[in-house]
């Protein structure tokens, strides 16, 4: 007995979709993980800074905050990629061959509901504010290598005495 080739692509088309959701709901979960240790470090570079006066703790928690964000940003960057690619692309090829495309008459209602706007991607916002949170710690972590710096005695002016 042989099974209909449409019901074998509609099967595919079944586990690579669930594959799909599951692979996105992983997205999810890992950027909640990162948004919350990031804040956290934050919040230790805060109580650090109010308790300790010890200049080289601070800088490395900064550190630790700095790579801990740029691993989120390259997190985020690779999830965007590998659901574009793996995903996206390969459902779209499956749909192809089915006698309905749900998720291409999805994506042109949503374009024709809304011509003038552009594409909201997610992934980049989310970019966005794992870059912010880079940012913050790298002034923190300046800030206080100037501090650390003076109290070893070297001059931080920009130009030297005249």
């Amino acid at each position: 007995m042989e099974i209909p080739v449409q019901e074998v692509i509609l099967e595919q088309y079944k586990i690579y979709n669930e594959s799909k959701e599951a692979y996105i709901d992983r997205n999810f979960t890992t950027n909640r993980f990162y948004t919350i240790l990031c804040l956290s470090i934050l919040f230790v570079t805060y109580i650090v800074h109010i308790f300790t006066p010890e200049i080289l703790i601070m800088l490395g928690v900064c550190t630790l905050g700095m790579f801990t964000s740029a691993l989120w940003w390259l997190n985020v960057d690779t999830y965007n990629a590998l659901i574009k690619i793996k995903y996206a692309r390969v459902l779209e090829i499956l749909e192809q061959s089915l006698p309905k495309q749900p998720f291409r008459d999805e994506f042109n209602e949503a374009v024709n509901l809304r011509p003038d706007k552009k594409t909201f991607v997610f992934a980049d916002v989310q970019k966005v504010f794992a870059s912010l949170i880079f940012l913050s710690f790298a002034v923190i972590a300046v800030l206080n290598a100037f501090v650390f710096l003076r109290r070893m005695g070297v001059s931080t002016d920009p130009l030297p005495p005249m």
